[in-house]
């Protein structure tokens, strides 16, 4: 079953089954561990990155590398991909000016950039309060 539209590796499958499946993604609430994995990981050294941006910890960068990182780079390794987008989730649900509504519509429309399917998002809903 094909769940996230992106790009696949055996890393990054374990890693979105690890984190959104098994770990609940809720990015109000993410897991100890899932911050402790976003600090590990940096940004690459790829000729679509400039320069001053290689080399930075996911976990540090600014909304709009996160952005390209996640739904727009060429050349970036999957598991990369991913980790950029579940910390661009969880930058985004920190942001005064957005609703609940607005971050659970974003992570699951499957049709743009997001990462779990409405079906199986059932938790984020309830975890969140929306109706």
């Amino acid at each position: 079953m094909a769940i996230w539209k992106r790009k696949h590796s055996p890393k990054s499958r374990s890693l979105y089954r690890k984190y959104i499946f098994k770990g609940k993604f809720n990015p109000y609430n993410p897991t100890n561990e899932l911050l402790n994995e976003l600090r590990e990981w940096v940004t690459p050294s790829i000729r679509h990155i400039q320069e001053r941006d290689r080399g930075l910890r996911l976990s540090t960068i600014s909304m709009e590398l996160l952005e390209y990182l996640a739904f727009d780079c060429v050349g970036i390794s999957a598991h990369i991909q991913l980790l950029s987008a579940i910390q661009y989730y969880i930058k985004f649900a920190e942001d005064e000016d957005v609703t609940k509504e607005d971050v659970y519509i974003e992570i699951t429309d499957m049709e743009s950039c997001g990462l779990i399917p409405e079906i199986m998002a059932k938790y984020l809903r309830d975890e969140l309060e929306i109706v």
